[in-house]
């Protein structure tokens, strides 16, 4: 048993005894004459032989105490693995990457692609291999920024060069993805103006051919399906991921994209972005080409991986499912994918079912394993210098009793994380991109976050309750409104003061039902939704963005509403309206 077991039982233990000697010494005075043994003096039995008895059953009371008190966990761990399984899996290290083509290589035409999920490595400082996962698919474009400045009317100008002597002509271009960096004041006050600002855009090489764009041609990026971090299980709420990727690491958000751009319609190697954005804030001005970057995609310390085989002839009713027998300090199971048998009588590999998932009790096929389905049960490891969690893989039936699979190997499909190695990683870093032979510098712009570590034992079961709760309740209207919607952002957010902070500073909510056409196609008819609005304290949001925090907040209500609904949010502070954000349904404007 491991000192932390140890540790637990005692408190069981503890109580347990003091029950049973308070408990005692009531009966025997109730009734001295059959039970006067069991009176206590200073805390003890006068007889040895009652005190003996007493501490064992105490003992025995307790390991079985200890062991409901798990169930209970374990059950909220199912059902909360159903409703939402982010919340029981840790959150990786994220931080941004970017990828600068040579100069000197061949000659990029065209957007070479980095397709989401394209793994790349590094070392740490004490030497391992750390991996992550690209987060979107990256075009790596042959530009560079060469300055940007505000001129006299307040436009932003941004002049972009071609390298590796390619002429705009001849690059089969379309759009140009940038991401904000450098202080927190100036990155705040790029996104907000950017998102909220725009007029106009104008897009002209060094002859003055000038194309004008709308407003609508900048597009904020990391709100789209194909934009989330987290993995996605079938099932899972996309609102609630949005929300952990938030909290846990807010610069996946701070990129925009500009489309609709030909490049092939304009001559030379240079290019000029002037962006209309009306009055520009003292901060704004102050703007030079650190504060944008290009060919920069978010990564995530995820990566697949096959678990060590289990072999049934050493199975025990609960099995350690280790990810890497030689690397287990620094790999840890974010998440198990699929289990599979095999046998040296099996012509092939049979998969066996999730136990949780609904469909694996209706339909059974040549390629599952009949009647057998697994379970798995995470917990706070125990092990000596392993740090983060533990997943234990169990065999049971329908009936949920023990059985042992008809094979002779186990072993399972696993995500990965590289447990705290990716907090090692220092800014500027260099990493490998595998499978792609182009040469490239990739480097990663920041320190990686944290990584935040899923809830056990107690806490599964207050974020379960928590969570179904606020899933029958409206969270933005009645006189509770305010009260709910922190509550659920509590639910994802960490504990830093940061985080906090932006969630006390939602002063006040108020929701009105509306009644609009559903886009301007006549024929598609009215349709009833809810304008939200919300008031925010500045002092809240030092360190970070007020226009940001309402975007997620809006694509999280439209995610979050019900089927034929839409939602609309205003954002206040001060007393002066900070911005509008048009009807969503899902992930589309409604409206």
């Amino acid at each position: 048993m491991s000192s932390a077991d140890e540790l637990d039982l005692l408190d069981y233990y503890i109580k347990e005894l003091d029950l049973l000697r308070r408990e005692g010494k009531d009966f025997a005075q109730r009734f001295p004459k059959i039970a006067s043994r069991l009176d206590f003096r200073e805390s003890e039995s006068l007889d040895p032989h009652t005190e003996r008895l007493i501490e064992s059953v105490a003992f025995l009371t307790a390991r079985v105490h200890r062991d409901i008190d798990r169930e209970y966990s374990q059950i909220a761990s199912n059902m909360l693995s159903t409703l939402c399984p982010s919340l029981l899996q840790p959150v990786p290290s994220l931080t941004i990457a970017q990828f600068q083509p040579d100069k000197k290589s061949g000659r990029l035409t065209s957007p070479l692609r980095i397709p989401m999920n394209s793994v790349l490595s590094t070392k740490a400082l004490s030497g391992e291999i750390c991996k992550f996962r690209t987060v979107w698919d990256l075009d790596i474009i042959p530009l560079e920024i060469t300055s940007i400045n505000i001129d006299e009317q307040d436009h932003i100008i941004i002049k972009l060069k071609l390298i590796q002597g390619v002429t705009l002509s001849e690059l089969s271009l379309d759009k140009i993805t940038f991401h904000l960096t450098g202080d927190w004041r100036m990155v705040s006050a790029i996104y907000e103006t950017v998102a909220s600002r725009v007029k106009s855009i104008s897009v002209r090489d060094f002859r003055n051919k000038n194309i004008k764009l709308e407003s609508n041609s900048i597009r904020l990026k990391g709100f789209n399906e194909d934009e989330m971090a987290l993995p996605q299980p079938a099932g899972s709420h996309q609102a609630y991921a949005l929300l952990q990727e938030y909290f846990s690491f807010p610069r996946k958000f701070q990129f925009f994209t500009i489309e609709r751009i030909k490049m092939s319609n304009f001559e030379g190697d240079q290019l000029i972005i002037d962006i209309d954005v009306g009055a520009l804030s003292g901060q704004v001005k102050k703007i030079s080409r650190e504060n944008l970057m290009v060919n920069c995609v978010p990564i995530i310390n995820l990566f697949p991986k096959m678990s060590e085989p289990i072999k049934t002839n050493d199975y025990r009713y609960e099995e350690l499912l280790v990810a890497d027998q030689v690397s287990e300090a620094s790999t840890e199971i974010h998440s198990v994918l699929s289990v599979t048998a095999s046998g040296p009588h099996s012509k092939q590999s049979k998969i066996i079912p999730e136990f949780s998932t609904a469909e694996s009790h209706i339909q059974v096929d040549d390629s599952t394993e009949g009647g057998v389905y697994w379970s798995s049960r995470r917990q706070r490891s125990l092990r000596k210098d392993i740090t983060g969690s533990d997943i234990f893989l169990s065999f049971i039936n329908q009936e949920h009793n023990e059985v042992r699979p008809d094979a002779s190997v186990i072993y399972a499909n696993l995500l990965c994380t590289n447990r705290k190695l990716a907090q090692q990683i220092p800014q500027k870093a260099n990493f490998e991109c595998e499978g792609i032979s182009t040469s490239f510098l990739v480097q990663c712009l920041y320190e990686p976050s944290r990584q935040t570590e899923p809830p056990f034992a107690s806490q599964t079961i207050w974020r379960l309750s928590s969570l179904l709760t606020l899933n029958h309740c409206s969270l933005v209207t009645g006189e509770t409104g305010i009260k709910q919607l922190r509550q659920m952002l509590s639910l994802f957010a960490s504990n830093n003061i940061k985080d906090l902070d932006q969630i006390r500073g939602l002063l006040n909510l108020q929701a009105k039902g509306v009644t609009s056409r559903f886009n301007n196609e006549a024929w598609r008819g009215f349709c009833r939704g809810v304008n939200v609005t919300i008031d925010l304290n500045p002092d809240a949001f030092v360190g970070s963005s007020m226009i940001l925090f309402s975007k997620v907040l809006a694509h999280f209500f439209s995610l979050y509403t019900t089927i034929n609904s839409f939602v609309s949010l205003s954002v206040t502070s001060n007393g002066e309206t900070l911005i509008q954000i048009p009807a969503m349904s899902g992930r589309q404007e409604f409206i």
